[in-house]
């Protein structure tokens, strides 16, 4: 019955008339899940072991936990993570520092001089790469900071923005005016458009 606490489809319970606390239950299950990923099992390894309905509910139960937490099971496996992070970012910079040639068709691709063409579609994968990894060691060490933006609306009628172009052009005719004055340009539309 939804409501009741331990239930699994109820993730917060009612807090003595304070909010919403999380389900007990429900948390050791997330902390479960956490340990398990620390030990390094993927999230379908962990939904089968914890008898959960989909990797994706492991995810979550992982996510929730991290989000939660800062004890010994969610830093363990952020540190586990940060070195997985480690190693992803020595590979692809192994793959960035190497040098990358043509193969086509098992041959190596030469130029007019007879040198081998560089390939450079593994360096860009390793950037993609790298920068793909530096995004997830972002978000596992709470680097991002949300973007916050102040957003004006103005409303604008069909008579303001008429009167809007008549300003505009009075000040364009304005400057040609003062500038013919100064004897900068000498205009035909200043002397009233006649020739």
């Amino acid at each position: 019955m939804p409501g009741k606490p331990g239930n699994p489809r109820n993730v917060r319970v009612r807090n003595n008339g304070r909010g919403y606390a999380r389900d007990p239950i429900t948390a050791a299950n997330d902390a479960k899940a956490t340990a398990l990923r620390a030990q390094g099992l993927n999230y379908q390894q962990i939904a089968d072991k914890l008898g959960m309905a989909s990797r994706g509910k492991a995810h979550d139960a992982v996510q929730r936990c991290l989000k939660e937490t800062l004890g010994p099971p969610a830093e363990e496996l952020r540190t586990l993570e940060a070195e997985r992070l480690d190693e992803l970012t020595r590979k692809a910079y192994e793959v960035l520092t190497t040098e990358h040639i043509v193969i086509q068709h098992g041959k190596i691709v030469r130029d007019e001089d007879g040198n081998p063409v560089k390939d450079h579609d593994p360096v860009l994968k390793a950037i993609d790469r790298l920068l793909r990894v530096s995004a997830e060691r972002r978000k596992l060490l709470g680097l991002d900071v949300p973007v916050r933006a102040d957003v004006t609306v103005h409303q604008v009628d069909v008579t303001e923005l008429a009167l809007m172009e008549i300003i505009r052009e009075a000040q364009a005719k304005n400057a040609q005016t003062e500038a013919a004055i100064k004897g900068e340009v000498i205009c035909d539309e200043i002397a009233g458009g006649a020739e």
